[in-house]
């Protein structure tokens, strides 16, 4: 595997340059949207990356998709993601999960990834919302848990706004 033999090299060569020849030949198989020989972001290379390991990891296990959770890769990154949406007049409480692997946050005008992540994690408010227990349009608040934490949390911090 390419990704073990440049770990390999850049632990025995530790404190020099590094340059990842076998990942770079492996470029095209690892991510064929990403090019060489462009400025590219380093969030999808690491994506792409992460993906392929995972789908390599399940290939030879003769696993599904739906057995991700036993891989490496998630057992590193992996964690559910669970949005709870509170009715504010019945007080239903409708919870929905997601599988993922990093959480993507804007910095907007924070200064710490603590302040981010706080602002992340805290409950907001919202009117307009269809509860489907008591089927009225009302208003709702909404948080995100983390049920289990990741071994290793990776997070994607969206430095630039796209306002058109």
């Amino acid at each position: 595997c390419a990704m073990r033999k440049t770990l390999d090299h850049c632990q025995a060569n530790s404190g020099g340059a590094i340059q990842p020849d076998l990942i770079n030949k492996k470029l095209k198989s690892i991510a064929p949207e990403l090019d060489l020989n462009r400025q590219e972001d380093t969030h999808e290379f690491l994506m792409y990356l992460t993906q392929g390991m995972q789908e390599s990891y399940l290939k030879s296990n003769t696993l599904d998709f739906y057995s991700e959770e036993t891989s490496p890769i998630y057992q590193l990154f992996g964690f559910d993601l669970w949005t709870e949406v509170a009715c504010c007049s019945c007080l239903h409480v409708s919870t929905t999960n997601v599988h993922t692997t990093e959480l993507s946050l804007e910095m907007r005008q924070f200064d710490s990834v603590h302040k981010i992540l706080e602002h992340f994690f805290s409950k907001e408010s919202f009117q307009g919302y269809k509860c489907e227990n008591c089927e009225q349009t009302v208003d709702a608040s909404k948080r995100y848990l983390v049920h289990k934490p990741p071994n290793v949390l990776r997070l994607h911090l969206k430095r630039f706004a796209f306002d058109g």
